[in-house]
């Protein structure tokens, strides 16, 4: 077994903000490995090529491991490769990470080795030359290689590099947005000169090298005997030039041998260049030396920017976004050259470095038969329909549409909810069409986009068509299927024949309008803000009660608005069910919109730019990545034990809050149909509801929207001691989520091994072609729906009047202990809930690491923890953590300001308290980039890399390490324990996740400990939250300190010098407070406070 290992070496290594470290140049060379190589056997191989302009070299190996994920970006750390061990460690990344389908090295020569450089050229200075290398020679032989095959080798230079590409050839960033598919050339930080020229252009060979100077953008002048591979290559040298030097040329000679020019000016510069037989390169033969004239700038723009200059100059951004801004691409040229070009010339040199990179638009058009047939083949179950139209040429059929679905979206879409949503977007290329998506929705609110096609125009034909073919293919002989759209007239003559109706064996479906078109067309037709709003208002209430108000509110507008009036008849004559979810039935699963296909044709926004076969693999290898990217985050959830989604879970965790409140009278116990009460709030709330468990159903309108139950459902759960998990739609459950994403895609092959074709050749219908003088195609213009009003009407949710909200008669209506206008958050306050309900109990105070007081600080091992900066933390020792003075000033903190709001003023905690309490460091670089490992594989890969352990599975849980572990591995340090060995322990035992304590106590660990803090006390405030974690001790310490009543056990005096800085808090884990666990003595000491309860002034 062998693995893809690709070296580098004649750079440096780089810091990169985005991966962590990164190299200067690309890959030299690249080899197959076996596992069990030596590091002497790497050595052997691999000297002789860094020796290769000197003699006696010492290198070592440095490998560019994946350290860990943040988000959609891998960061990378440096693993020296020392031994054996590591080697094959390094070797069998692939096998560990999937995504990773090669190893990076970097080749470092250690101080001490001597490079002996020689030449023809001595005369050359190095800063004139560029060490290129062999370029792309094919393979040598490989029996002096031992157990290394070589695959193929690339330039090497000093500088980033770019190798030229042939044009279709493309760049993988683009299509797997941070997932490299395939090696399709080597890609680094790209000057621009070398966008214009690439480095096979300038020399061909080792030999040629050596005995010819090449151009450079260090030293831009021209040599006489300087040579470039093509005449094309000079060409772009020269106009980069006189570029950079704002002068002008005009050609004296030109044809496939020669290629001669003069000064435009009064200037003897000339240059010649010819094409020599003896190399086969082109070589300059004149050149007197540099210009001599001088002129002012003729103009903004500059005649040599033409569309070659322009194309080399932004293709590399161009591959990584298609639908990159004109106005970006005029602002890159003018800071790389000085100049301005117009914005015509901009996306006219666009479309051509888009072809330069993604291939020729007909040539795409004739390559898409065997890419779709090759899709097909390797992704067996992939719907793909291709249809042509005659041009009575012989052998020659004309493109008219094209229909694909992957098969790991038809699977996934089995176990989504039923619903799909269709729209159409304008495709903006070399020929005009449009692109039709039909996307679904999963229960964790993700777009699973289902299918795809390329048709001429949103006409019947072409409607009836999408919409027959997702029927047949996407959903055959599945029933309720809810098709959302808005009210094209194509698309609504569709549906009553295609989807309403049975047809050809297949089941009716249901057809729901785009609440957000439908609200937007009557704005349009009858022009009334007040009944635009309302319409929304009606479309999403979830009981039919609250829609009739919201109806009789338009009657009401009626009488003294005539469009008003209009609108009301207007909608008196709607099919409800087509429009409001609450006489929907639940067969809309609460979508309202069809916004998830708009969004994701955003998303496809550069693909829409591309020629055509291009354009169906963007969407392929974008949605290679989505699906491996949630299967991520699948594996984590079902890792922490999670049994529903997220979204579910959260609003089970909302509605059980909100159940306690609940009144139920239980009516039949056998059928679990009760009457549930709900409380008031305010002039809210005590409304009935009728309930019944089997079947389900709640009159309340959202179990039967939303398919899981509502409060009023679970409080009857509650009252006859029933389990809810029946009320929930199996498709919330984790494990059937994940079956979404369970289907794979299988990867797409070189095209030189794509299916053959033996059909008539594919071309682009002439009458599509985009007129080339007509300028870019127009953008969508935005309308209503685009632009929210800045200024919109307030109505109060107590008096039912507008002009003002709420807050103003809060104190008036449902007087309280808050100001409203101010304390904006009140009604999710817990407090809120204390006020209304009662007391509630004790918040559960969670903390990690009081376990590591356990093990006795080795003295070896201080000095780092000084230098870290955590030794303020680390005498404070154990202290038992106060669950009841922590949840009594919880109750008083405040979202809004951020402060705890208290009878004598406001109080919070500052940088200061940080400083003072636990002698963290509170300057220096921020804490940022922090993220739990989701894998227990990564887990233990981080471990592996610092600390020479794996810990086994059972101690890792939802990716985070158990202290108990860290205790029992490293709590006694070895007798024989170098310098290495205490820092080891100190990173494992008190901070796991930093591998530099040097950088560590550089950094601001208060500011972070303070940010922390804030994050546990906003969430904790929440009605419904039963825990808090997370900068705790910092409260606990502080609340003693600065209200000395509330400490349960104060330190004598005479023994502050022995103990840490504060003064009270320090309750051993030995000692009992009185406030332990006893909110209801807490929570009364804080309403009296006078101002000589609180302790301002510190005692050290």
């Amino acid at each position: 077994m062998t693995t893809m290992v690709m070296f580098y070496w004649g750079g440096k290594i780089i810091r990169d903000r985005r991966e962590g470290i990164s190299y200067d140049i690309d890959a030299t060379v690249c080899y197959d490995v076996e596992l069990g190589t030596s590091v002497a056997q790497l050595r052997d191989v691999i000297i002789p090529r860094v020796a290769e302009y000197g003699e006696h070299v010492s290198i070592k190996f440095i490998c560019r491991y994946p350290h860990r994920r943040n988000g959609d970006v891998m960061i990378y750390k440096k693993l020296p490769i020392n031994d054996d061990r590591t080697l094959q460690n390094v070797l069998n990344i692939p096998s560990r990470h999937p995504d990773h389908q090669h190893v990076e090295i970097y080749v470092v020569k250690e101080e001490g080795s001597t490079m002996n450089i020689s030449g023809s050229h001595a005369a050359v200075s190095w800063a004139d030359v560029h060490t290129y290398g062999e370029l792309l020679t094919g393979r040598e032989d490989s029996s002096a290689l031992g157990s290394f095959t070589q695959m193929f080798e690339l330039g090497q230079t000093s500088r980033s590099t770019l190798v030229e590409e042939a044009p279709g050839q493309r760049m993988c960033s683009l299509f797997s947005q941070g997932e490299c598919i395939e090696v399709v050339g080597a890609i680094g930080s790209v000057d621009p000169v070398e966008r214009l020229v690439a480095l096979d252009d300038i020399v061909g060979g080792r030999d040629l090298y050596d005995r010819c100077p090449t151009w450079s953008d260090a030293t831009p002048e021209f040599v006489k005997g300087m040579v470039f591979k093509y005449k094309d290559a000079v060409i772009r040298a020269c106009n980069w030039y006189h570029v950079k030097k704002n002068k002008h040329y005009h050609v004296v000679e030109t044809n496939k041998n020669v290629w001669s020019t003069r000064c435009s000016h009064d200037c003897p510069w000339k240059l010649r260049a010819c094409l020599k037989k003896q190399h086969g390169f082109f070589e300059i033969k004149q050149y007197p030396g540099p210009h001599t004239c001088l002129h002012g700038m003729e103009s903004l723009d500059h005649r040599n920017i033409n569309s070659t200059f322009i194309a080399h100059l932004i293709k590399t951004q161009v591959a990584e976004d298609p639908g990159w801004k004109i106005a970006s691409i005029v602002e890159n040229v003018k800071n790389y050259s000085g100049f301005t070009v117009s914005y015509k010339k901009a996306w006219l040199r666009r479309t051509k470095a888009i072809a330069m990179v993604f291939g020729d638009w007909d040539a795409s058009y004739e390559k898409l038969p065997r890419f779709m047939r090759t899709l097909e083949l390797r992704n067996p179950g992939t719907a793909v329909i291709l249809k042509t139209l005659n041009l009575d040429i012989m052998g020659v059929r004309a493109l008219d549409r094209i229909f694909w679905a992957f098969r790991p979206c038809i699977e996934g879409f089995k176990h989504c909810p039923p619903v799909i949503g269709v729209d159409g977007t304008f495709l903006y290329g070399r020929y005009t069409g449009v692109l039709l998506i039909a996307t679904a929705r999963t229960v964790m609110n993700n777009i699973f986009p289902l299918a795809f096609a390329l048709v001429e125009s949103e006409n019947y034909r072409d409607w009836s068509w999408f919409i027959h073919n997702v029927r047949h293919l996407i959903v055959p002989g599945q029933e309720g299927v809810t098709l959302i759209s808005d009210r094209h007239a194509a698309i609504m003559s569709v549906v009553k024949h295609e989807w309403e109706t049975s047809r050809l064996g297949q089941p009716a479906g249901f057809h729901r309008y785009c609440l957000r078109h439908f609200r937007s067309n009557y704005h349009k037709n009858f022009g009334n803000v007040k009944v635009k709003d309302l319409i929304w208002k009606a479309g999403t209430v979830h009981q039919v009660r609250k829609f009739d108000e919201v109806m009789d509110e338009i009657k009401n507008l009626g009488t003294k608005s005539d469009s008003a009036a209009r609108a009301y008849r207007a909608l008196c004559n709607e099919d409800p069910t087509k429009w409001t979810l609450a006489h929907d039935g639940g067969y809309r699963w609460g979508v309202t919109t069809t916004n998830d296909s708009e969004c994701y044709n955003n998303v496809l926004r550069g693909a829409r730019d591309l020629p055509i076969t291009s354009c169906v693999e963007v969407t392929f290898y974008r949605l290679v990545a989505t699906f491996n990217d949630k299967r991520r985050k699948i594996e984590s959830y079902l890792a922490r034990g999670l049994r529903y989604t997220s979204k579910v879970q959260a609003k089970l965790e909302e509605y059980q809050a909100r159940s306690a409140g609940h009144h139920v009278t239980i009516c039949n116990w056998a059928s679990g149909s009760a009457e549930v009460v709900t409380s008031a709030a305010g002039t809210k709330g005590n409304h009935k509801h009728a309930v019944y468990l089997n079947p389900p159903s709640c009159d309340c309108g959202k179990w039967m929207i939303y398919h899981y139950p509502c409060s009023h459902m679970l409080a009857v759960c509650a009252k006859s001691g029933r389990q809810p998990w029946h009320l929930i739609d199996p498709r919330y459950r984790m494990d059937v989520y994940a079956h979404v994403y369970d289907t794979s895609f299988e990867p797409m092959v070189h095209e030189h091994y794509w299916a053959t074709y033996d059909g008539p050749k594919i071309i682009p219908h002439p009458s599509r072609r985009r007129d080339p003088t007509s300028g870019r195609p127009k953008k969508r213009i935005h309308n209503e729906m685009d632009i929210s009003r800045k200024r919109q009407t307030n109505h109060c949710g107590i008096c039912k009047e507008q002009g003002h909200d709420r807050r103003p008669m809060d104190s008036v209506c449902s007087p309280g202990p808050i100001d409203g206008t101010v304390l904006t958050l009140q009604v999710d306050h817990r407090s809120t809930w204390i006020w209304e309900h009662g007391g509630t109990d004790a918040l559960a105070c969670r903390r990690c690491g009081s376990g590591l007081y356990d093990v006795e600080l080795d003295p070896r091992v201080l000095q780092y923890v000084l230098r870290a900066g955590f030794y303020g933390a680390h005498r404070l020792g154990p202290i038992r953590l106060d669950h009841a003075l922590i949840t009594a000033f919880v109750e008083r903190w405040r979202p809004e300001t951020h402060t705890f709001h208290l009878p004598v003023g406001e109080a919070s905690i500052t940088l200061q308290d940080v400083a003072i309490l636990l002698g963290l460091p509170i300057d220096g670089a921020p804490i940022t980039h922090s993220q739990a490992f989701v894998t227990v594989q990564e887990c233990q890969d981080i471990c592996m890399q610092a600390f020479g352990v794996i810990p086994p599975a059972e101690d890792i849980d939802s990716g985070r390490l158990r202290m108990s572990w860290l205790r029992h591995t490293f709590d006694v340090l070895p007798e024989h324990a170098d310098d290495v060995t205490p820092r080891l322990l100190v990173r494992v035992a008190y901070i796991p996740f930093l591998l530099d304590l040097d950088a560590a106590g550089a950094c601001s660990w208060g500011s972070a400990v303070l940010a922390m803090l804030y994050r546990s006390l906003c969430r904790a405030t929440k009605i419904g939250q039963r825990q808090i974690a997370g900068g705790l001790l910092l409260l606990q310490i502080w609340a003693c300190e600065r209200f000395p009543r509330m400490c349960p056990h104060r330190v004598d005096d005479h023994t502050a010098g022995q103990q840490p800085l504060l003064i009270g808090g320090c309750i051993s884990p030995e000692d009992h407070g009185e406030l332990d666990g006893d909110l209801d003595f807490a929570r009364p000491l804080l309403p009296p406070m006078s101002s000589e309860f609180i302790e301002i002034s510190w005692t050290v």
